[in-house]
């Protein structure tokens, strides 16, 4: 059984880069992953290209149109809105290194349950409340397991 990713992906004025991160994620082999853009308000042709990736994708894919936020509290309204179990922030310009890179990580994940993300292990007492619920129903308590993959 594999576990539910979501991709979040942050954008803004992104034209430059976003079609080669949104064809590096479509090319992923992991079988369960949902695409979810949250765009802070792009006043170039960011839309008009993931609306192109939207129509032909065959993985979920969403565009949440957030004009009246900062790319910094983006990943907020991506909690918010994802159906995956588990996620990853990948800000436009990032370039997924493989074809593997999310089955990779999500491995710990689906082996035994357990993984780590520098996000669930930085902030501890301030995170967001959803953050809370993540970390609690992983199991992170006090510790944080990172694996290195």
């Amino acid at each position: 059984m594999t576990t539910k990713n979501s991709a979040i992906v942050l954008t803004k004025n992104s034209r430059k880069y976003i079609r080669t991160c949104i064809e590096l994620i479509l090319k992923q082999d992991y079988p369960d992953t949902e695409i979810l853009v949250i765009d802070a308000g792009s006043t170039d042709k960011t839309i008009p290209i993931l609306s192109e990736y939207k129509s032909k994708s065959s993985k979920p894919f969403r565009i949440i149109d957030a004009p009246n936020t900062t790319i910094g509290k983006a990943p907020r309204i991506g909690l918010e809105k994802l159906s995956g179990d588990i996620l990853a922030y990948i800000d436009s310009y990032v370039k997924l290194p493989h074809e593997n890179w999310i089955g990779n990580m999500l491995k710990p994940f689906n082996d035994k349950g357990v993984g780590g993300t520098q996000t669930l292990a930085k902030n501890k007492d301030s995170d967001i409340e959803i953050l809370k619920k993540i970390r609690f129903s992983f199991g992170y308590k006090n510790n944080v397991i990172d694996v290195d993959l």
